[in-house]
């Protein structure tokens, strides 16, 4: 627990690449190639890191099936206890297919259609990361015709410029199409608490960089303020800590889990 759990799975071991302690030209001989080869023990380390870490937060750990939807590979974190992180109504099917509960998924992502809307809300999942006013809008009128309650929580756009890899992977800033501005998203939560099929579970919030410091006490200030409204509930879930993990970042599963305490 102590060392980064954002360390490579694939090392050198003698000029030899290796994939856990198997070197991976002995596979390629064996199985020929292209081949795609997974560490399971890797992933199943990082997960429990993960778990132990947030063990005293409310949370959910949620894969991001956009990264990898290999069904051997969710059917591994589903039996972990993973929900999923899904973006389509085919990485839906995929993880519900895999053995995760519908009520740990978590749907993101922009362009949502109506049917994936129905289908979801039908599954009965964790949420629906909301990422326009019209969506919402959509949401409501969707669960009102199903006569049931669409949990979700709106993607802010919370103005942070984090150094990222590539320009267009800085999508927290107020110069990018995604996430709503915090004064529009402040006045959609107070919309949705006159909604009767609609049920705030949170709120959302990407920069695209594991960064998190800047503007932090402007957007706790902000969200403490929509607590007390009634806006959204007082305690919410901490969601999936992201995509792909870079070694140059150095933050550890402890630090973020201490971060979230603090909160």
């Amino acid at each position: 627990m102590g060392e980064s759990v954002l360390r490579g799975p694939f090392p050198r071991v003698d000029g030899v690449l290796h994939c856990g302690d198997v070197p991976l030209p002995e596979l390629a001989r064996r199985f020929d190639t292209p081949l795609y080869v997974y560490d399971v023990r890797h992933i199943e380390t990082r997960v429990r890191t993960f778990r132990e870490a947030f063990a005293g937060v409310a949370h959910l750990l949620a894969y991001s099936v956009k990264a990898n939807g290999n069904l051997s590979i969710l059917r591994r974190v589903a039996a972990l206890g993973c929900g999923a992180d899904v973006t389509s109504g085919g990485e839906l099917y995929r993880a519900t297919r895999a053995g995760i509960a519908p009520a740990h998924i978590v749907f993101a992502g922009v362009g949502k259609t109506a049917e994936e809307m129905r289908r979801a809300l039908d599954l009965g999942i964790y949420g629906f990361n909301v990422e326009s006013a019209g969506e919402l809008r959509r949401l409501d009128e969707i669960a009102a015709g199903m006569d049931v309650r669409a949990p979700f929580a709106i993607r802010v756009n919370p103005d942070v410029l984090s150094p990222t890899p590539h320009e267009y992977t800085a999508t927290g800033h107020a110069a990018t199409k995604f996430g709503i501005p915090l004064s529009e998203a402040a006045e959609l939560y107070r919309w949705a608490t006159t909604r009767p099929h609609l049920r705030a579970r949170g709120v959302d919030v990407h920069i695209g960089s594991r960064r998190h410091r800047p503007g932090v006490p402007r957007h706790r200030r902000w969200v403490r303020d929509l607590v007390r409204r009634g806006a959204v509930p007082r305690r919410g879930r901490a969601r999936r800590p992201g995509g792909p993990q870079r070694e140059r970042c150095r933050a550890t599963a402890r630090a973020r889990a201490r971060t979230v305490h603090r909160r």
